[in-house]
């Protein structure tokens, strides 16, 4: 399925190309959502990666030959309204064909764009949201992501239970669906494995009353699933209720920016220091940003070479997001890679591409030999 949009988009670009005289690179667009501003300003760090993979694309022999590739930065203050305005804006408004959505980096962005380029046969690829939800292929087709799902560490967190011999366990979820359909299924499993549930907690606003509770229950192992901003309550109000030190295991998301808990927008009523002691010892689960065997990749380079050109470019700091910097630029060249072999593909069938119309069943087979083809160097 991945293919078969790309190669469709490709015959009407290709018609244009063919029937230019230009002698220019044919520009391939994409169009790219980013959180630059808003609750997480995750594009300051997921920018200067696709930049650097912009450029490594473009430049590398062999890779998208006649065309460049292109993407719009469009901010979606990780609001799904924001997001589906600067989407229509660029599809409509901007009069911009593009290839394909990258983005957006919040889920509930992707969740609201998804959901309508599924109607208008439009992929869509992701570089960071972790949504569960986003796994039905009935609701969201067109949708894809190099990163994985935030369920997908639930193995992991049971792992852990096990091997500490850990039976008795809380649940603290924020209701967002990123977390609550990760709680939901780690529920399941671990009842399968004989976990005992003390009680599985859920909040909306305010989570202070639900750190209360659990500690009522006895629970001393507590699973968390809520965001940064909520995190900081939550282990403002352990602190207070004395729910932190050796006899408390605190396991939650590990997404969250560095040093998180000192950020005092939330206006938590705990000092720095106070926070320092509660989230002590927490233990935390996210994809790696870095590769285990460090080979080099389709792009030539080593993740290791990738982030020496990475901290240089953005002046050795650590910029919101920059912990999935490696997933954006990994986007990129998935996306290239795709569009390559989708056009060395038409090129070895030596086709004009005439027209934009094309049997289904035609298309298909289409689909299913430039597939078969193998991704990876060459």
């Amino acid at each position: 399925m991945f293919t078969r949009f790309f190669l469709l988009l490709l015959i009407r670009l290709t018609t244009e190309y063919n029937n230019s005289n230009t002698t220019s690179k044919l520009p391939l667009h994409i169009l790219g959502l980013f959180p630059f501003r808003g609750s997480w300003k995750g594009g300051e760090g997921h920018w200067p990666a696709i930049e650097i993979a912009l450029k490594d694309v473009n430049e590398k022999e062999g890779m998208l030959n006649g065309y460049e590739l292109k993407i719009s930065k469009d901010d979606t203050e990780c609001d799904p309204g924001k997001g589906i305005i600067q989407m229509f804006e660029r599809i409509y408004l901007k009069n911009q064909k593009s290839l394909i959505v990258l983005g957006a980096g919040c889920s509930d962005v992707s969740q609201t764009t998804a959901r309508v380029l599924n109607h208008m046969k439009i992929v869509q690829l992701s570089y960071t949201s972790a949504s569960p939800a986003l796994s039905d292929k009935k609701i969201y087709g067109t949708f894809f992501r190099v990163f994985p799902p935030e369920s997908a560490f639930n193995a992991a967190k049971l792992a852990m239970l096990k091997q500490y011999g850990w039976k008795k366990i809380a649940t603290l979820t924020e209701t967002k669906e990123l977390f609550s359909i990760t709680t939901s299924k780690f529920l399941t499993e671990a009842k399968n494995e004989g976990i005992k549930i003390l009680t599985s907690e859920s909040f909306t606003i305010d989570p202070r009353p639900k750190v209360r509770n659990i500690k009522k229950h006895g629970a001393r192992i507590i699973i968390g699933n809520f965001y940064a901003d909520m995190a900081r309550l939550v282990f403002c109000e352990a602190y207070k209720e004395k729910m932190f030190g050796g006899k408390y295991v605190w396991i939650i998301t590990g997404f969250y920016t560095k040093d998180w808990w000192k950020d005092r927008v939330d206006d938590v009523e705990c000092t720095e220091e106070e926070m320092e002691r509660a989230v002590d010892g927490y233990f935390s689960m996210s994809a790696s940003n870095h590769s285990i065997t460090n080979k080099t990749g389709i792009s030539g380079k080593t993740t290791d070479e990738f982030e020496r050109e990475y901290l240089k470019k953005v002046n050795y700091t650590y910029p919101t997001g920059y912990d999935e910097a490696t997933y954006g630029y990994d986007s990129v060249w998935t996306i290239a890679d795709v569009l390559n072999r989708t056009i060395e593909y038409m090129k070895h069938k030596g086709e004009e591409a005439e027209g934009v119309e094309e049997d289904n069943d035609e298309c298909e087979e289409k689909r299913r030999k430039a597939k078969k083809k193998p991704i990876g160097n060459k």
